[in-house]
């Protein structure tokens, strides 16, 4: 048990260089940093507006291929008045 601290203590130290590292980058350049993020933020935002739908909907919410609502199929069917 005499190596973890010796290795805790390398994590801790080559997880601070990386964050200095990369606080180092923003700091000298920070247009990049605002632009490059607002280009994944634009991305994912047309990512949701072609992927995302309100489905409101009960019955399609649920997939054609389960159990019940197969079951649920036959029953509507079967009893047409409900």
């Amino acid at each position: 048990m005499a190596e973890e601290p010796s290795f805790r203590a390398g994590l801790d130290r080559s997880i601070g260089a990386g964050l200095a590292r990369l606080v180092s980058a923003v700091w000298r350049r920070p247009r990049g940093v605002v632009v490059a993020c607002s280009v994944i933020a634009l991305i994912g935002a047309a990512h949701a507006v072609f992927t995302l739908r309100i489905q409101s909907d009960n019955v399609r919410l649920v997939a054609e291929g389960l159990p019940f609502r197969q079951a649920f199929e036959e029953l509507i069917q079967e009893l047409p008045v409900l």
